[in-house]
C-alpha cells in the first residue's frame, strides 16, 4: 500500500482537519497510515474534565518530550512533531468529542485552537499531516466545524508566502464526513 492509498481514504488532501469521521473507519484508516508508513495514534477524550487534561493526553499521545499544560507549548509541539520524525506524515484521530461538552466554552475553543497549526505548517511539505475528530459535529450549543473553520483561517498563509513556496493552496480544509456519506 503506498502514500496514496492513505490519501484517498482521506478524501485525497495532504492536510486537512475532519469532522463527524466515523469511528467504524479508524481501523482501517489505522491500517493504512501503518501501511504508507505514517505516524498514527488515536485516543479518547471521554472522561476529560478539563482543558489540563486534554493537554495531558495530547503530550502522552504525541509522544512530547515533556509534559506541558502551556497552550502556546502544546500548540507548538502539536503543530511540528519534529521530535516524532516522520517521514511519511502524521494521522491523529481523537474519539469521543461529544464527551467535551461539560467543557467550559472557551476550554473547547482553546482545545480545538491547537489543531489547524499541523496542516498549516505541512500543507508545503511532502508530508501528510490530518487531524480526525469523530462524534456529532455540534457539543451542545458548540460547533466543531465552525471553530475550526474560523480557526484555519487565522492560520492561512498569505499570498506571497504561498508563492514563495511551491504555489499550493493555503486553504486548510475542514471535511465533514457525514456531509460527504450523504452524496
Amino acid at each position: 500500500m503506498s502514500i496514496e492509498t492513505l490519501l484517498a481514504e482521506l478524501a485525497n488532501e495532504h492536510t486537512a482537519l475532519h469532522v463527524n469521521y466515523d469511528v467504524a473507519r479508524v481501523r482501517r484508516l489505522q491500517q493504512e497510515a501503518a501501511d504508507a508508513g505514517a505516524f498514527f495514534t488515536c485516543f479518547s477524550v471521554a472522561g476529560t474534565r478539563s482543558i489540563d487534561d486534554l493537554f495531558d493526553l495530547v503530550g502522552e499521545y504525541l509522544q512530547f518530550p515533556e509534559p506541558t499544560r502551556n497552550a502556546e507549548a502544546v500548540r507548538d509541539w502539536a503543530t511540528d512533531l519534529e521530535f516524532i520524525d516522520n517521514e511519511a506524515g502524521y494521522v491523529i484521530v481523537i474519539n469521543d468529542c461529544q464527551s467535551l461538552k461539560d467543557l467550559r466554552s472557551e476550554d473547547l475553543d482553546l482545545f480545538f485552537w491547537l489543531w489547524p497549526g499541523g496542516p498549516a505548517a505541512f500543507q508545503f511539505q511532502d508530508q501528510i499531516y490530518h487531524v480526525l475528530f469523530t462524534g456529532p459535529e455540534s457539543i451542545g450549543r458548540f460547533s466543531v466545524k465552525e471553530t475550526l473553520t474560523r480557526r484555519t483561517k487565522e492560520r492561512q498563509f498569505s499570498a506571497e508566502y504561498v508563492k514563495k513556496h511551491g504555489g499550493r493552496s493555503n486553504r486548510i480544509p475542514v471535511i465533514d464526513w457525514l456531509k460527504n456519506a450523504e452524496r
